[in-house]
């Protein structure tokens, strides 16, 4: 529902950037009604963005409902942001994961070292996955 709402949101502030370029070129706005309403459209858009940012830094976001606010972001203009946004909520899971890993003393510590490069590479593996797609 969330997700719905947020596109629904984008697609209305694009649409408002329609109308406005539209009304500039037809000049039935005056100067200070354009300037206005662009401003108006980027408050929302950033207050849009800074929402989003919240919500992917939220360490109870994952999954799909992460990489939407990620998708967001960057159709608001704000890759950079949201790539690094993104690398550090799989920090965040990567240093959660680690703390649940005790080192075992039987087998020398194989099943340890097993498990500990499985949570690397599969850390690496999706981070690098869910990079590429933003």
């Amino acid at each position: 529902l969330a997700e719905r709402r947020v596109d629904e949101t984008l697609a209305a502030l694009d649409e408002g950037e329609q109308v406005a370029a539209e009304a500039q070129q037809k000049g039935s706005l005056n100067p200070s009604a354009f300037s206005a309403l662009q401003n108006t459209i980027s408050d929302c858009r950033s207050q849009l963005a800074e929402q989003l940012a919240e919500a992917a830094h939220q360490p109870s976001t994952r999954g799909a409902e992460l990489r939407a606010a990620i998708s967001a972001l960057k159709r608001l203009g704000d890759g950079p942001r949201a790539h690094t946004l993104l690398l550090n909520a799989h920090y965040q899971r990567f240093q959660y994961n680690m703390q649940s890993l005790r080192p075992s003393n039987t087998s020398y510590g194989g099943a340890y070292t097993a498990a500990l490069s499985q949570l690397v590479f599969s850390t690496i593996a999706q981070a690098a996955s869910d990079s590429v797609a933003v």
